[in-house]
């Protein structure tokens, strides 16, 4: 995002020079001071005009003192960030002697009977537009407080005398008209700016994160390709070498991470199914247990798959439905069996759906975190039986890509085959077989 957006124009200029160099420090910060000078300008034009009205129309010279204090306290509010770095101190300043003023001018208006009230309903937004909650609160009450001394008023017959003239009030009154068409222009206006600074320091995030994921996908795959070639071709000649068995579990381990984030990145990306074809179970399990044949190797597993499995066809997009799904389980598998054990995949047909399992025989999975695994995130991820990590995400983004699909994904640890088998269900619709 372009951070000097806001940082050498007059408003910009007055934040430097009433409130110091650091409340420009960042586009946050930029934004709400911008936005905090802006708001006292703006509601300073309208402080200034009342008093410009209790000078010449209202008598009393009472209100015209309180005006004059409570107007260049009310203007000089962010004068306050310099001595003590409290923007909410700021605020509440500027807001104080606003309501004061409101207060005052609205007694000698004729109390609840006067117009200028009106103004106070629009302190405690200002107070949650420029801080948050806390002001809004606070102003709030001191707002219903207000409110309700002027209404105790008229029950004890106490009304406040109107000292303005019918040309005083007329003039108040088109004050008012303009003063809220303008200020609701540039509330509008502001809340416009800060959407649109979120949307592109989103686009910008996001922008930045898919460029990670490219890398992690072409530059470090790349060169990981090469470096898994390479000491594949050097333990042909040290077959008991350590080192070389350190090496290809450490390769293993980030080849597997890498893969990892490959199919998160697909599916953050919204890659959808575009290129729906038939496509045979059998040859994208074959596919995917090429890709996965040095991880296997290293971890000494095998993978046992049912021939009837080879004869279920699917219309699918081939990448979505072997990275998304298939890729993912069979990581899965993989990564938390147990050395020199047996992964199984076997199909088994119903009525209106055809089951298709991979049983692995490792850690298993307790009965209680079953349904947390979909749901995705860190706090799901597990470790395997090397000790490969994962992005925790692989379960949940499967389960997302098959119900697209109409299908559905279940997974359960039995005891039937192995006191620690797991296995995962992927239930495809007869819709989409054939």
């Amino acid at each position: 995002m372009n951070t000097n957006i806001y940082k050498d124009d007059i408003v910009s200029s007055l934040i430097r020079i009433l409130m110091g160099e650091s409340a420009l420090n960042d586009l946050d910060s930029r934004y709400k001071f911008r936005f905090f000078i802006n708001t006292v300008l703006v509601t300073s034009v309208m402080m200034f005009l009342h008093l410009l009205i209790a000078k010449v129309y209202i008598v009393e010279s009472l209100a015209f003192i309180i005006g004059v204090f409570c107007c260049i306290f009310h203007l000089l509010s962010p004068c306050l960030y310099r001595v003590h770095k409290n923007y909410n101190l700021c605020v509440s300043s500027m807001l104080f002697f606003g309501t004061v003023w409101i207060t005052v001018f609205s007694y000698f208006n004729g109390g609840i009977e006067s117009s200028v009230l009106l103004w106070l309903a629009l302190v405690p937004i200002l107070a949650g537009a420029l801080s948050g909650k806390r002001l809004l609160m606070m102003f709030f009450i001191l707002v219903v407080l207000i409110s309700l001394s002027f209404v105790v008023q008229v029950y004890f017959n106490s009304i406040s005398f109107n000292h303005l003239s019918s040309e005083g009030i007329r003039l108040t009154k088109i004050v008012h008209l303009f003063g809220y068409l303008v200020l609701s222009f540039f509330l509008s206006y502001s809340f416009g700016i800060k959407e649109s600074l979120r949307a592109s320091e989103f686009r910008n995030k996001t922008d930045y994160t898919e460029s990670l994921y490219q890398v992690l996908i072409h530059d470090v795959k790349s060169p990981l390709f090469i470096l898994k070639n390479m000491i594949n071709k050097v333990s042909k000649n040290y077959n008991d070498d350590s080192h070389i068995t350190k090496m290809k579990k450490a390769v293993y381990l980030l080849d597997e991470l890498v893969e990892s984030i490959t199919r998160s990145y697909l599916y953050s990306s919204n890659y959808k199914a575009i290129n729906e074809v038939e496509n045979s179970i059998g040859s994208l399990i074959g596919d995917c247990l090429d890709v996965y044949h040095d991880k296997l190797t290293v971890k000494g597993l095998k993978v046992d798959v049912d021939p009837s499995i080879k004869h279920i066809k699917l219309i699918c997009d081939k990448k979505v439905f072997k990275k998304q799904v298939l890729m993912s389980l069979l990581s899965n598998a993989l990564k938390f069996s147990y050395e020199n054990s047996t992964i199984s995949l076997y199909a088994v047909k119903h009525s209106k759906y055809c089951d298709l399992c991979i049983l692995d025989r490792g850690v298993g999975i307790p009965e209680e975190l079953i349904e947390s695994v979909f749901l995705g995130g860190k706090s799901v991820s597990s470790t395997g039986t090397f000790g490969e990590t994962g992005t925790g995400y692989g379960l949940f983004i499967a389960k997302k890509t098959l119900s697209s699909m109409g299908g559905e994904i279940f997974l359960n640890s039995y005891d039937d085959f192995s006191p620690d088998a797991t296995i995962v269900t992927v239930r495809l619709p007869l819709s989409i077989l054939f």
